[in-house]
């Protein structure tokens, strides 16, 4: 199962998921669907969020629960994510071709 959501980043986020979509032959949305997967991922292997089986289906419900932990808007903790995970590279070697 897949959720859809939105996020509003800055345009060195946004053109960093680009740079990269275009290096991979992917889709944006697919890109930075990826790093944001890749991040929550890290986040529960640091305990930043409870430690439980990842699936995509608790993507969301993940992002959810560090956003009520943080007092902070959904999107927000996006933001947060994919601009860490940018700047730490994650992606360019990471994100699997199709």
């Amino acid at each position: 199962m897949t959720a859809r959501i939105t996020a509003t980043v800055p345009d060195y986020v946004a053109n960093g998921i680009k740079r990269l979509s275009i290096r991979q032959g992917r889709e944006p949305s697919n890109t930075a669907a990826f790093i944001l997967e890749q991040a929550v991922i890290k986040a529960i292997e640091s305990n930043i969020i409870p430690s439980e089986e990842l699936v995509s289906s608790q993507l969301l419900t993940d992002i959810d629960l560090i956003a009520k932990k943080q007092g902070v808007d959904s999107a927000d903790v996006i933001f947060f994510l994919l601009s860490r995970a940018i700047a730490q590279g994650i992606g360019r070697e990471d994100i699997p071709t199709q």
